[in-house]
């Protein structure tokens, strides 16, 4: 092997969140509404947290309502989750249409879907 290679090997693991105090809100204090499966399709567009129970199940999601990170902020919703002991879900709208004059299409990137899994939170697109 030449000398000015080197070679890291590891495994990751689950990270434990709750040893560390966080700077923003936690789920529990968002304005979350607890919904079934049938009303999380026909709920409002403005909201953003939703608790769902699905077959003995609980997950808590979030809203992202535009796939580019840098526009409304929307990992301070994943932040939210990370205290929370129930299945976590991030849904992201893939491309934002903003009409044919746009020159600058949001369009979600491959980043943002890893930075989230590393989070322990499952996508939905």
């Amino acid at each position: 092997m030449p000398e000015d290679v080197i070679v890291i090997r590891g495994e990751l693991g689950k990270i434990d969140y709750s040893n560390y105090q966080f700077f923003f809100d936690s789920f529990e204090n968002s304005n979350y509404r607890e919904i079934s499966a049938n009303e999380l399709l026909n709920s409002k567009s403005n909201e953003s947290f939703w608790r769902v129970k699905i077959n003995h199940r609980t997950f808590d999601i979030v809203k992202w309502t535009t796939p580019k990170r840098t526009r409304s902020y929307p990992l301070a919703r994943c932040y939210s989750l990370l205290s929370s002991p129930n299945q976590k879900v991030s849904a992201i709208p893939i491309v934002k249409d903003e009409g044919a004059k746009s020159k600058n299409p949001d369009v979600l990137g491959i980043d943002s879907i890893c930075l989230i899994n590393l989070f322990d939170i499952y996508v939905v697109l």
